[in-house]
C-alpha cells in the first residue's frame, strides 16, 4: 500500500480525546500511564495521587484510587489469577513503594473481556479498595525507576506463585524481587510489612528497566549506559539470576547521531525494555533517539529505528520549548545537569508489545515529546506515527513521506520473525 495511507491505524484520527493532568515526577520516567482493564478506561499520577480516567465517556472525571505521599515515578497493576481483583503498585523518587488492593465490582466477568460503549452499563475498572500499604525500601535503596508486577513463579512449571511478586529496578544498581503477602491473611496497619525478599540482581549501573519474558525464565536490563543485560531466572521460593548476555546499543547510537545535528549524551541511557507476547522478540528503547529489537535466539538485532533528528525547535513563551514535533523542551533537572544538556525531544522513552489475542501484532513507542510510533510487530517494516493533540495549541502532524524511517542489519536465518 502506498506510505501515505494508514495499514496499521482504523483511522488517522483519534477515536476520542480527553485532557489528563498526568504528573511527571521525573523528566526520564515518562511511562506513567496504564490501563489494565476495560479499553478506554486508564490510571496515571495526578500530583501526590493515582487517578483512573474513563476517556471514552465525555462526561467522566478522573476518579481519584489513592492518596500518596510521594510523586510516582513509575506504577504497574496486576490482575490476579481467578479473580478479578487488581493490585497496583506505584515507586518513588526516595525508595518510596506504595501497594493497594481493589476487588473487582463484577467477580463474574473476565478482566479481559471488552463491550462497546454502547452498550455497556457500568464500566470495569480497579473496583473497591481493601487496603495499601506503604514501604520505603532499605539497603542503601535510591530512586525506584521502574515497578513491575508479576503472578509468575519462575520455575519450570510454568505455574502461577502462591503470591503476587514485584521486581523494583533501583538507581542504586540492583532489580530487587519480592513476595507480596496478599492470600497470607491481612493487616490493620498499613505500614506493617507485606514484603518477603526473594531475591536481588546487582549490575554495574543505575537500572532504570526490567522485563520478564512470558515464560518467566529471562530477566531483560537497562540502566545508565548503552549496555542490555540478559538473565535466566531459577528458583522458586528464592531465586537466583545466571548471566545469558549483555548486547550493546553503543554502534546504533553513534549511527543515529552521524551528520553532528545532535550530540551524544554523556550518559547514553535507556528506560525502556519489553518482550513480544510470544516471547521471541525483545525490544529497548534509548533516550539517544534509538529503538533495537532482537529475536531471541539471536545477538544480532532485527531492527533498529531512528528517531528524526533534524525537527526544529520554537520558543513557545511559556517557560518551555515548542509542541514542534520532536521540540527540545526546556528542562535542567537534576539529572540532566550532569550531562549539561537537555533532555531531547526526539529521545524514546518507552517501547510495548501489543497482549496476545488481540488481532494483528504491534509495537509502539514513544518520543519523549508529541509523537508515538505504530510498527507491524511481524515484519517490522509498516511505520505509522502519531502526533499526540496539544490543548493549548492545536495541530495537525502529518508524517513526511522522506522521513528516514529505521535501518535493517542484514537478514539472517537466526533472526527470522516467526
Amino acid at each position: 500500500m502506498a506510505r501515505g495511507l494508514s495499514t496499521l491505524l482504523s483511522s488517522t484520527e483519534p477515536c476520542t480525546v480527553a485532557p489528563g493532568n498526568v504528573t511527571i515526577g521525573h523528566v526520564q520516567l515518562r511511562d506513567v500511564l496504564i490501563c489494565p482493564h476495560e479499553k478506554g478506561i486508564v490510571a496515571y499520577p495526578r500530583n501526590f495521587s493515582i487517578v483512573e480516567h474513563d476517556i471514552l465517556n465525555p462526561h467522566s472525571s478522573p476518579r481519584r484510587l489513592v492518596d500518596l505521599t510521594f510523586t510516582p515515578n513509575t506504577i504497574s497493576s496486576l490482575i490476579l489469577p481467578d479473580t478479578n481483583d487488581t493490585l497496583l503498585a506505584a515507586g518513588g523518587q526516595e525508595a518510596e513503594l506504595h501497594l493497594s488492593y481493589y476487588q473487582s465490582t463484577d467477580s463474574c466477568s473476565s478482566p479481559s473481556t471488552s463491550s462497546t460503549r454502547s452498550i455497556r452499563s457500568a464500566p470495569h475498572g480497579f473496583g473497591r479498595k481493601l487496603w495499601e500499604s506503604k514501604y520505603i525500601l532499605e539497603h542503601a535503596a535510591s530512586i525506584n525507576n521502574s515497578v513491575m508486577l508479576t503472578s509468575m513463579s519462575f520455575s519450570r512449571s510454568n505455574e502461577s506463585a502462591a503470591e503476587p511478586r514485584i521486581l523494583v529496578s533501583n538507581n542504586d544498581r540492583t532489580v530487587k524481587f519480592y513476595d507480596i503477602a496478599v492470600r497470607s491473611g491481612r493487616v490493620e496497619n498499613d505500614y506493617e510489612p507485606r514484603l518477603l525478599d526473594i531475591g536481588n540482581l546487582r549490575l554495574d549501573v543505575p537500572v532504570n528497566h526490567s522485563s520478564i519474558s512470558p515464560d518467566g525464565r529471562t530477566l531483560l536490563s537497562v540502566g545508565d549506559s548503552p549496555d542490555v543485560y540478559l538473565h535466566r531466572i531459577t528458583g522458586g521460593s528464592k531465586i537466583t539470576f545466571t548471566p545469558i548476555a549483555k548486547l550493546s546499543l553503543s554502534a546504533y547510537i553513534q549511527e543515529s547521531h552521524v551528520g553532528g545535528l545532535t550530540p551524544v549524551s554523556s550518559i547514553p541511557a535507556s528506560f525502556s525494555t519489553a518482550f513480544s507476547a510470544d516471547g521471541y522478540k525483545f525490544a529497548v528503547a534509548s533516550q539517544e533517539g534509538v529503538v533495537v529489537v532482537w529475536d531471541v535466539r539471536s545477538t544480532k538485532p532485527l531492527k533498529v529505528f531512528h528517531t528524526d533528528k533534524s525537527r526544529a525547535t520554537v520558543p513557545s513563551g511559556r517557560g518551555t520549548m515548542s509542541t514542534a514535533p520532536g521540540a527540545w523542551p526546556y528542562e535542567l533537572p537534576w539529572d540532566w545537569s550532569r550531562g549539561g544538556t537537555r533532555a531531547p525531544g526526539w529521545g524514546v522513552r518507552s517501547v510495548k508489545f501489543s497482549p496476545p489475542n488481540v488481532g494483528r501484532e504491534v509495537m509502539t513507542f514513544t518520543e519523549h515529546t508529541s509523537l508515538l510510533h505504530v510498527v507491524d510487530a511481524r515484519t517490522f517494516e509498516t511505520e505509522e506515527i502519531v502526533r499526540m493533540p496539544n490543548f493549548d495549541s492545536p495541530a495537525y502532524y502529518s508524517p513526511a513521506t522522506t522521513r528516514p524511517r529505521s535501518t535493517s542489519p542484514v537478514s539472517r536465518s537466526a533472526t527470522t520473525v516467526r
